[in-house]
């Protein structure tokens, strides 16, 4: 019997790039979160900004503590080329404390599909990212008017606020984390 050829070119270069991603995989670095949920979202922000389709970012930079998300704001606006979207997770804000905050840089114009773009001053944008369990989140007309109030005090606070259930992250873990990196690059030039 003989030995199948050893892989070349293309074969050979799509095995290696499995083989960094499934290593890069094997840390737990790269999902980070209270819940299994909020791990999944984490782990597909990780993938999304790494590995998607038209980005123009590098990966995601985690920010374990304030300091460092200060530290990496100020390389940002020193680099605004080579920025990097910056995830925090656990926040405090206010008298809340959220999932995670994505701090993205914005060259000042910000595009929709929907309208005309909104033009303003270079600034880092800031969005909340919700996972809402079933357990915790609108069983009851309570907690849904409980969260929608949350909800509009932190856009009062200049927070954009994202609310994905579990449902959907378990769904489309992908399509939930393209969403979220989406609202990033509407903060980039076109």
């Amino acid at each position: 019997m003989r030995k199948p050829l050893p892989a070349m070119g293309f074969e050979l270069l799509r095995r290696q790039t499995v083989e960094i991603i499934e290593d890069r995989f094997a840390d737990l670095y790269w999902a980070q979160g209270d819940s299994e949920i909020e791990r999944l979202l984490h782990a597909a922000l990780a993938c999304r900004f790494s590995y998607g389709p038209s980005t123009y970012y590098d990966p995601i930079l985690v920010a374990s503590d304030l300091a460092e998300k200060i530290r990496l704001k100020e390389i940002g606006n020193k680099f605004f080329n080579e920025l990097q979207p910056i995830l925090e997770r656990q926040v405090q804000i206010g008298r809340y404390r959220v999932d995670f905050v994505l701090s993205a840089y914005s060259d000042g114009t910000v595009h929709s599909e929907l309208a005309e773009p909104v033009v303003g001053q270079p600034r880092w944008r800031r969005l909340v990212i919700e996972c809402d369990g079933h357990d915790f989140h609108e069983r009851t007309k309570e907690q849904a008017a409980k969260d929608r109030s949350r909800d509009r005090e932190l856009s009062a606070l200049g927070f954009d606020v994202f609310r994905f259930t579990g449902s959907e992250l378990w769904r489309d873990p992908w399509g939930c984390a393209s969403q979220v990196h989406d609202w990033a690059e509407r903060g980039l030039r076109r």
